[in-house]
């Protein structure tokens, strides 16, 4: 097959060729090659050439003479010599050596396989290793799930090129009990709400990844979200000091009204101030006074649910105050 023919389907002497190594990598990829060129070509590397036959006298099927040889004959015997000039374009020098004797096409694929797969109980033994570590394979710590998928598959690819092939249902299966604890919620999502038996890898994947990417986004903003509320709790302290310096002021508004007033019936007397919590909740503060006693009523329970220790820490600086001037009215 010309350089020409090659180009046009995208495989030309800038593509990689086979100099002895990664043989499981150049393998799938010259056979999609082949294929995609001409799959005839394809089954006479698997099964052998075209071999032009025709009846004899005595009813035998023979092969033909070249002189016999009409134009479909011709086609079916360049299938060959087409697939040998694709596998011979795809081996690099170093090999070359090694199928420069064969004559068809199936007789370079074998010998080759041969030589880098060994006999079937060679090839039996590689299974056996790279099964080993595939049922040991486990997701490292910290790592991407984009570079351990990477790393699963090279296994997975590993043991096709050897012809073991595993369905997708143990794929999905193997890789979730793979991932680390930190996946373990969406692991068990995954178990409660897809049927493994017809999820496939890719979209098992594509679901990871998502998860992933919402999970990195939440992490990002929570640094800088801790930070802005560093600065407001530090930035509180002063508004702190304001609120108890305006409850006192309000204090000493009520002591001075009820000197003021006359006395009254025994029963106490009640009045409400407003003052704003560090976080601008609004907090009704009820003061009641009777016979110089000064009470403190809690705020409301709804803005305690809302502001949680804010309000507990703006009643502990209101309650401190009180009981300075309870002390003061005292001396």
């Amino acid at each position: 097959m010309s350089t020409q023919e090659l180009s046009a389907i995208g495989y030309d002497n800038k593509s990689p060729k086979f100099n002895g190594n990664n043989y499981a990598w150049w393998k799938n990829r010259i056979q999609n090659v082949i294929m995609g060129i001409d799959y005839e070509c394809w089954l006479v590397v698997k099964n052998g050439p075209n071999i032009i036959l025709k009846t004899d006298v005595e009813g035998n099927q023979v092969p033909k003479k070249d002189s016999e040889l009409v134009t479909a004959d011709y086609k079916l015997l360049e299938k060959n010599a087409k697939a040998m000039s694709i596998l011979q374009q795809a081996i690099g020098e170093t090999e070359t050596n090694r199928i420069s004797g064969c004559s068809s096409a199936k007789e370079i694929w074998d010998t080759l396989e041969l030589a880098f797969e060994g006999t079937s109980e060679v090839k039996r033994s590689k299974i056996d290793l790279i099964m080993s570590k595939y049922e040991l394979f486990a997701m490292n710590k910290n790592e991407k799930i984009n570079d351990c998928f990477r790393r699963f598959m090279t296994i997975v690819n590993d043991l096709r090129s050897l012809g073991k092939n595993l369905s997708d249902e143990d794929l999905v299966r193997k890789l979730l009990r793979s991932l680390t604890d930190a996946w373990t919620a969406k692991v068990t999502a995954v178990y409660e709400a897809k049927d493994l038996s017809t999820l496939s890898l890719e979209q098992l994947i594509g679901s990871l990844m998502t998860h992933e990417m919402l999970i990195e986004s939440k992490s990002e903003k929570e640094p800088a979200r801790g930070m802005a509320l560093k600065g407001t709790v530090e930035d509180d302290e002063d508004e702190i000091s304001m609120i108890a310096k305006r409850f006192e002021r309000s204090l000493r508004d009520q002591r001075k009204n009820f000197k003021d007033e006359p006395a009254s019936s025994g029963f106490p007397s009640t009045s409400k101030t407003r003052e704003s919590t560090p976080l601008g909740v609004v907090v009704d503060v009820t003061i009641k006074v009777h016979e110089g006693a000064i009470d403190y009523a809690d705020a409301s329970d709804e803005v305690a649910d809302n502001v949680g220790d804010k309000v507990d820490l703006t009643a502990v600086i209101l309650t401190q105050v009180l009981k300075g001037n309870e002390k003061e009215r005292g001396s």
